[in-house]
Formats: structure tokens, sequence, C-alpha cells
């Protein structure tokens, strides 16, 4: 190598770092081909970061070749590709990335000598690094960083350190009573793994290219334009997420106004220090706990006050950051991009969660950075909480279950980072771009279906009690009901259900192809007017006009003939509600294809079918009042087929009048 000693040992650190501290594995082991010098192995994982890196350090001649849960071999070939070193390292313990921690360790043995490799986010990492580091790597790596998050790259700080055999042992007996421990596990190896994690040795940095998928800026814009408003909730650092948003048209810096709620609070922290209020109340608040009182309770109370102090500052100071964010918002004249931190966040929920939730609701866009997979649920809670809007989740990680959870609707995106969102999730999609799909035209489709098939059945059912109704108060509520019994009950399950089930299956109030067009016409959904109360009130008067045309026309046509008995009444009104309905749902239908023409066709032949051979049936087979020959009298009658004529006509023309205006004068969902 031509580089200086000290930076070739950390090559090597850095790229043994990338290779064995992942949860990477080998697919298809081939044994008998492990010693050829070419060997290379196909790696598979989890965590496609970790994949890349280690298919990054074995390019550069660093090479897992063998990996299982006690030992891992790594292939170390020089830069002319003709010489190779197998190094075996012994797993002595593996610390996985956990959200809180932010990175992840692994602690090796090889040739008497104990290592630690780590990787994080810098913020887990920077803090922890040892004194002796170089300086002018540190400003080197730090001014990298920076240019990698403007590109909108995920990167990772690289270290490492050597650990003497009795400070590891001393170490993995506190880390084995945590991993033991039977409360507060979790925070008990968090603990443990923070006090073996110090003192290290930076090595490099590393900068993985998050490519958004084709289609995603449009997408974006596409669903703003429906009145969708979007936040971008990302683990990243807030350079990275910005370059995201930038990217992905969430904001457009030129026309956008961004404020920071980091640089407010920070204003809000250097008036408080200018003022010296922060120290001034903490002692205040201190000195309360050397008061004396007499009474246990009160001393209790003064003492758990004084503990207190750090958090009442936090407190005032987050009221404070939130009002003076509001100001700022409304002082804006373009449109507000408010972007939070994972720190301010964390502030935030525990003290003003819904004041700022409906401060961040003012905002066209809001970008939250370096919040954790709870800090994402706990948002979508509290959005929920505050807001009446419907929320919808999406994600394609292990960090957006509880956020994808949480809401309303949850989507996750196929992806190379496991199943768990998928699991989790309402709708699983192929690609970002899917989601204009699934919301403006599925979603509108499904809606207004949905919508469309409350009110009809709503509507059919009180057609049906009226009917009947009527018929009680000419029948001195006696509990005897013209129609028979067998009609009442197929009336709804059977001679009118397969245009119901039709229309809220195949109709389509608006084309995809249009509803893709013109995303605004989506408003027409977000607003609910497919489901309104107006709608119930216009759809109950609409079925006691027709149950009144039905009975009442039916009644006064068969009133002066004596010859009329009371089957073949009922039998005139049931054959006038089955035909009143079927032609109702073609006219409420807003596509009437052939799903819906032939499922209402199918179903007054079925009416027919049973009618004829119902009504033929022997006269005992049946208890009480017998059909007989009901429909086939009925049926050779001319009055029958007048009144039922126009009872069809009269009763269907309030609905087919006001659609037609409805369509003519007004386009629909302007």
């Amino acid at each position: 190598s031509e580089l200086p000693e000290e930076h070739d040992a950390l090559t090597y650190h850095f790229l043994t770092t990338l290779a064995i501290c992942n949860t990477t594995f080998i697919v298809d082991e081939h044994p008998d081909l492990v010693h050829n010098l070419d060997y290379r192995p196909k790696y598979e994982g989890d965590n496609a970061d970790d994949l890349v890196l280690c298919q990054a350090a074995s390019d550069f001649g660093v090479r897992m070749i063998s990996r299982s849960a006690q030992t891992v071999a790594v292939r170390y070939i020089d830069s002319t590709d003709t010489q190779k070193e197998d190094v075996e390292y012994e797993i002595l313990c593996l610390l996985p990335f956990d959200s809180s921690r932010k990175r992840m360790s692994i602690i090796v043995r090889t040739n008497d000598k104990i290592y630690l490799y780590i990787k994080g986010a810098e913020t887990s990492i920077w803090p922890n690094l040892s004194e002796y580091n170089e300086m002018n790597m540190k400003m080197t790596i730090e001014q990298h960083s920076i240019g990698f998050a403007e590109q909108g790259f995920r990167s990772l700080l690289v270290a490492f350190r050597e650990i003497e055999l009795e400070d590891f042992q001393n170490w993995f007996q506190r880390y084995q009573t945590a991993a033991n421990a039977l409360n507060n596990r979790e925070e008990a190896i968090a603990a443990a793994a923070s006090a073996i994690e110090v003192d290290l040795i930076l090595a490099g940095l590393t900068a993985v290219e998050d490519k958004l998928q084709e289609g995603v800026p449009k997408a974006i814009a596409t669903l703003r334009c429906a009145g969708i408003k979007i936040w971008l909730l990302t683990g990243d650092k807030q350079a990275t997420a910005l370059s995201t948003a930038q990217a992905a048209s969430l904001v457009n810096m030129p026309q956008t106004s961004t404020v920071d709620s980091n640089s407010v609070s920070q204003s809000i922290a250097a008036t408080m220090t200018t003022w010296d209020f922060s120290e001034t109340t903490q002692q205040q608040l201190n000195q309360r706990t050397h008061m004396i009182y007499y009474g246990s309770q009160l001393i209790e109370m003064n003492q758990r006050l004084g503990t207190q102090s750090q958090g009442i500052i936090d407190e005032i100071r987050t009221s404070e950051t939130i009002t003076r964010m509001n100001e700022v918002i409304a002082a804006q004249t373009l449109p507000v991009c408010l972007v939070v931190t994972g720190d301010d966040l964390g502030c935030i929920l525990r003290y003003r969660p819904e004041q700022f939730i409906r401060a961040a609701g003012q905002c066209q866009s809001v970008i939250f950075c370096r919040v954790s997979p709870t800090q994402k649920r706990e948002l979508v809670t509290f959005a929920k909480s505050v807001f009446k809007e419907r929320i919808l989740a999406i994600g394609d990680g292990a960090n957006d279950v509880g956020m994808i959870r949480e809401s309303h609707c949850g989507v996750a995106v196929y992806g190379r980072e496991g199943s768990q969102a998928v699991s989790a999730g309402d709708f699983a999609v192929d690609r970002f771009e899917c989601l204009l799909h699934l919301l403006l035209v599925h979603g509108a489709w499904c809606f207004t279906r949905t919508s469309e098939l409350i009110l009809y059945t709503f509507m059919h059912n009180c057609q049906y009690v009226f009917v009947i109704f009527y018929d009680q108060i000419f029948n001195g509520f006696s509990g005897a009901v013209s129609i028979h019994s067998f009609y009442l009950i197929l009336y709804t399950s059977l001679f009118t259900v397969l245009p119901q089930c039709a229309a809220a299956l195949f109709d389509e109030h608006i084309s995809a192809e249009r509803a893709l067009r013109e995303p605004k016409l989506y408003q027409y959904t977000l607003q609910g007017k497919p489901y309104q109360l107006s709608s119930f009130w216009v759809n109950f008067f609409d079925a006691v006009w027709q149950s009144s045309i039905i009975f009442f026309i039916s009644h006064y046509s068969y009133r002066h003939q004596s010859d009329i008995d009371r089957l073949s009444f009922g039998f005139s009104l049931v054959f006038s509600m089955v035909v009143v309905s079927l032609l109702h749902v073609l006219i409420q239908t807003r596509r009437i294809d052939w799903s819906v023409l032939a499922s209402s066709i199918l179903s007054f032949i079925i009416f027919i079918v049973f009618t004829l051979i119902f009504d033929a049936v022997c006269v005992t087979c049946i208890q009480g009042d017998s059909p007989y020959q009901v429909s086939y009298r009925t049926f050779a009658q001319a009055r029958f087929w007048l009144a039922n004529l126009f009872i069809i006509v009269v009763a269907l023309l309030p609905r087919f009048t006001a659609k037609c205006v409805y369509n003519t004068l007004r386009k629909p969902f302007d």
C-alpha cells in the first residue's frame, strides 16, 4: 500500500468493520470453492445498507467467506489480486442495531487480540470517540459528511477499539446480567452496551445512495394536488432529509419558506440564557429542596419539585418554541415547510403535542428528521386525536411498523428491508407511485361504492317498511299482511340483492384515467360528499314517496274491484316494489355496465320464475293462506299491468328527473 502505516491500519479496520459488523449471511455456500482466490460468495440480509456495505468491502478485497453463530472468516486480498490471507474471527458478542442507540457493534477475537468494531449514526458515534483521534481526520470526515448529506446519501461513521482481556471479562459479566434481567431488560442491555462502546478510534465514513423510486416526485405532486398533506418522517439527519424532500418534490426551495424548529428552539434557549432565566429558575427550584416544612408530605412534595426543575424549564421552553413557531409561520407569505429534529420532537410530544400538531397542520409540508420508531408512532397517535381527517402511513422498513399499525390505513412498500412492514400494513404496493391508483382510483371508488350501498340499503328497507305500515293502517293494525311471508323474506335476500352487490363491486363514479389526470376530483371523496347527512334525508323522503305511490295507487286501483283477494293485492304490491327497486339501482348507478344490467335482468327473471313455481304448488303444501294461482290470475288482468306501469313511472320520476337535471346543469365533482 502507498498509504502511511497508520492510514493503512485504519483502512484495514474500516473494511473489516464493513465485512463483519452486520447481520448479513451467505447463501448457497460452496465449501469446495472457498479456497479459490476468485471465490465470491452471494450475500443476503434484512438490512439493505448492511448488504451494500458488505459487498463494497468484498469488492475492495476484504471478503467475508463464511459465517456462523460463533465465528466469521474474512479473506484479505492484496491490490494485485494474486495473494490472499484468510483470518478467522471468534465472535464474542454481537450488539445489534437499536433505534435508540442508533449503532451496531461486534466484539471479536483473533490472534489473542480483542477488537470492538462499530458503525452507526454520527450523533451516536461522535460523543464516544477517543480524544486521541486526529483532529484533521475528524474535520475532513465531518466535511464529507455534510457533502454526502446535501446529496441525499445516508452516512454512517465507522470506528473500532482494542479491548484488554480483563476489561472484556468484567464487562461481559455485566452484559450477561443485563441480558438475563427480568425487569427493564432492554434498558439494562443498552446501558451495558454503552459502557463498552467508548474510547473509539475513528476509521472512516460510509455513504449509501438512497435513490428515490421512479415516479416518486410526480406521485407526491399529484397527491398534494388532490388535497392530501404529506409529512416526511425519517431517521436520517436534517441535511439528508431536506435533500430527499427536494428530490421528491416535497419541498421547492425557491418557492417555499423553511421554518426550522431547531433554530427557533435555540433562539428561545439563547434568550432564556440572556435573561439568566434558566439558571435562576434552576436555583430557585433547587432551593425548595432545602426548605424545611413541618409534615413529611410537604417535604416530599418540595423534594420532588426540585428534581423536576429541568423538566419545568423544558416545558416552558417548549411552550415558547411553539408560540414563536406559530408567529414565524403566520408571518410567511410563501408556503411553509416545517423542519423538526428528533430532540425537539421529544420535548414537544412530552409537553405540548396538541398545540404543535395544530401548528404543523398549517404548513404545506413537514419534515421530521432523526426520529425514532416510537416517535413516529406517537406522531400518528397525536395526529389522529387532533385532526378529524384520516391518517395514512406508508413505509418499507421495520422502523415503520409502529407507525403503520397506529394509522387509520397502513400501506407498506415492498423493499429489501424485510417483510415486517408488509406484514403490518393493510395494503402492500410494489412502488410508491402505486399509491396514486390505491387512493385516487380504488380508494375513491371504494368510498363512493360503500356510501351508495349504505344509502341504497337504507332507502330500500324504508320503502319496504312503509309499504307494510300503510297496509297495516287499512288492516286495522291486526298484524295480517297482504304480502305473503315468502315474498317478504325473499324481497331483500334474493329478488333485489344482486344489483346492489354488482353496483357495490363494479360501479365507477369516475373513470380511472380521469381520476389520475384530474387529482383535484379526489377532494370530492376527501370532503365526504358521497356520505352526508343530507343524503340520508333525500333517500328517506324518496323511500316515503316510492312506498306511498306503490301502495296508494295499487289500493285505489283495486278499490272498486270486488273479486280481488288479499294475496292478489299483496302480489301487485310486491311486483311494483321489486321492479321499482331494480330500476332504482340502474338510475342511481353512475356507470351502467354489463354486471349491473345483467344482475338486474337476472333478478327479475328469478322473481318471475319463483312466482310461477310458487303459485303452482298444491293447495295443502303451504300452511295458512295458499298462493295457488294468484300470480296467474293477476297477470291475466289488464288493470294490473296499467296500474304497475303508472306506479313505476311515477315512483321513479323524482329520482330520474333530479339525476337528469343534476347531470345537465352541473358538472359532477366540481
